[in-house]
């Protein structure tokens, strides 16, 4: 009972997890600068900044769901 328990919240926790491992990576200051480098508007508007970094999770996010990355 208890390790089936302990299983299915593993499994539950893993998307979690790994989209806070992906948030954590993308708000690294070399990331930071290499996003405001390709986008140089986004230095001066955080909010866009903001967007750009969201846009990159969900993306890479999907293609690992879908095993392409």
């Amino acid at each position: 009972q208890h390790e089936g328990t302990l299983a299915v919240l593993m499994k539950e926790s893993y998307e979690s997890f790994l989209v806070a491992i992906l948030f954590l990576c993308l708000n690294l200051p070399y990331v930071d600068n290499i996003i405001k480098s390709i986008f140089p508007v986004s230095a001066n508007l955080e909010i866009l900044f903001i967007v750009i970094k969201f846009l990159l999770v969900m993306i890479t996010y999907w293609l690992m769901k879908q095993g392409l990355f």
